[in-house]
């Protein structure tokens, strides 16, 4: 025993020297799993603002309601603005900035509720007043401090229903990401080109005198011309809008495109997905809407993670070699802080259903609900605990019937000359998240390509995955590409859900378990002709779409208690 206990201790300590101890300890905080708390405990918080659109639609600004869903408090706190390592721009210049279209600040309320970010006061822990979701690094890059965003930029999510407002940690965005970096974009060229604007800018950040104003501009034209390539390299057809994004495309060309400076690499980000739920995201062998990356070594989640980092304003030099000892390149990645956030997650419950506000379950037609979902969903979403683990069903897409183009874009991505689906997306991206912690592989041969494939198996082809429903209710609209726009919608069969919808409004309909329509100005049309939005799919007797009206109240009535 002694001997094995020595050897494992030689193993730790030689792979602690490799890879740093902060990786290890992002390590071991990544696997862990705690016991959590109720999440049925609403409260009344201040971290949260409601949104001043509030005012005109109901008359005033509600309290927000919350519940720390398995967390500790101070854990709940700071996961609104703990900093993963993104570096959108210098921060001093985005707290200054003023809108495009006023001298409002950009993170103020107005211009965070119109993007539907959500704002959070000022405090200790968010000096500054930054919106839900956007953080200050840690440490300084290259000399500069940097605001960015974190998690919770997509995964707040917000509803409301009647005056009242629940705050969903680890719940879908309604936010427009891809407005937000327009409009960003828009608001660094008016700082350039209106006097006025760059005048009170300068005053603000403290630059004065002629070589104020030149260090000034300098900073304003290289953070304008780094978000517009970005944009350009990200651009698409149609708009994405409200709640969702190509995740998965926009990653994959910032780490495999630009910041490997491999042009040929970028593909066409047109499959925006809605922001998922994350809590349950430790249970699964494997995450993403179509199932194809691993999440059961400690190294893959990590490495996954940083990989989302450098998709989301994440830095790193690949020409630095300075330190020829140092195990990876410099970069912003905030390794530690990854664990922390890894820890976090796992801890994370689904939010009890809030009777309080959005009435209380009828526990007889739920009874009902349960036995229908046990016949005909549970074979694919499996009933599970939040801290049990489970093997995910990959529903192939002809079999699943929905719209097929995000599981094509993840195929397509990596395809290589010998029409190796994913392998190059993989190692592309490999190459560049691995070189945060150690210098990147040289490339692989053809022939040794092929083997890898053979033998790592990959998951999740042309497929969706079906994952459990906890907390189902909390997250509309619903199908990976926020087709259709409630529970009840999509218990209907495909020619019956509605073609176009409107979203931009958090007000929620807890009789079909979905956003209600939203008229206003600013509304966002849904139009399922369009590619990649399709609503079709899922539907068929085992389905629940063949459910008489009292079978599917029933069973919505049961997807409450999830």
């Amino acid at each position: 025993m002694k001997k094995i206990v020595a050897v494992l201790g030689i193993v730790i300590l030689a792979v602690s020297g490799i890879l740093g101890a902060d990786y290890i300890r992002a390590w071991i905080k990544t696997i862990g799993m705690g016991p959590g708390e109720s999440s049925g405990n609403w409260f009344t918080t201040d971290a949260i603002v409601a949104p001043e659109y509030t005012e005109s639609l109901i008359g005033g600004a509600p309290d927000v309601m919350a519940n720390y869903q398995g967390l500790q408090p101070d854990d709940w706190q700071a996961f609104l603005h703990v900093d993963q390592g993104s570096a959108l721009m210098p921060y001093d210049l985005f707290i200054s900035l003023e809108t495009a279209d006023s001298d409002d600040l950009f993170i103020g309320q107005r211009n965070m509720a119109e993007l539907r970010f959500l704002s959070s006061p000022k405090s200790e822990r968010n000096p500054d007043g930054l919106p839900v979701g956007f953080s200050r690094t840690e440490h300084a890059w290259k000399g500069e401090y940097y605001a960015g965003m974190t998690c919770m930029a997509c995964h707040s999510g917000l509803i409301t229903h009647d005056g009242d407002a629940l705050y969903i940690l680890g719940g879908a965005t309604l936010s427009d990401f891809e407005g937000m970096t327009k409009r960003l974009e828009a608001a660094l060229k008016g700082a350039l080109s209106d006097s006025a604007k760059f005048a009170r800018l300068a005053n603000r950040m403290g630059y004065e005198g002629t070589q104020g104003a030149d260090d000034l501009r300098q900073m304003l034209e290289t953070a304008s011309a780094e978000l517009s390539h970005r944009i350009a390299v990200n651009d698409t057809e149609h708009p994405y809008g409200f709640g969702r994004v190509d995740a998965v495309g926009q990653i994959y060309n910032m780490t495999a495109g630009v910041n490997l400076g491999v042009e040929a690499n970028l593909a066409d980000p047109n499959a925006p997905v809605s922001y998922p739920f994350i809590w349950g995201t430790s249970q699964s062998h494997v995450v993403q809407w179509t199932g194809f990356a691993p999440n059961y070594l400690p190294a893959g989640v990590l490495l996954r993670n940083a990989g989302e980092v450098l998709g989301v304003f994440g830095r790193i030099d690949l020409e630095d070699k300075s330190k020829p000892l140092h195990p990876g390149y410099p970069s912003t990645v905030n390794v530690p802080q990854l664990g922390a956030i890894g820890d976090w997650t796992n801890q994370l419950e689904p939010p009890a259903w809030p009777s309080h506000v959005l009435g209380a379950i009828d526990e007889g037609k739920a009874a009902q609900g349960k036995e229908i979902y046990a016949d005909l969903c549970a074979q694919c979403h499996e009933v599970v605990t939040p801290f049990q683990t489970y093997r995910a069903k990959l529903i192939p897409v002809n079999e699943i019937g929905t719209d097929p183009l995000t599981a094509g874009n993840s195929l397509a991505f990596g395809r290589t000359k010998g029409g190796l689906p994913m392998l190059k997306l993989l190692l592309s991206i490999q190459q560049s998240v691995e070189a945060v912690t150690y210098h990147p592989f040289e490339a692989i041969k053809a022939s040794e390509r092929e083997a890898l494939a053979d033998k790592i198996g990959l998951p999740g082809g042309n497929t969706y995955k079906a994952r459990p429903l906890n907390g189902i209710w909390a997250s509309p609209p619903y199908l990976h590409n926020g087709s259709v726009p409630s529970l009840a919608a999509l218990l209907l069969p495909a020619d019956e859900r509605p073609d176009r919808f409107t979203l931009g409004w958090w007000e929620y309909d807890p009789k079909t378990l979905g956003f209600a329509p939203y008229e206003g100005e600013d509304a966002f049309v849904f139009d399922t002709s369009l590619p990649g939005n399709s609503n079709a799919g899922h539907e068929g007797a085992n389905m629940g779409t063949l459910l008489a009206p009292h079978e599917r109240e029933a069973l919505l009535e049961y997807l409450k208690t999830l």
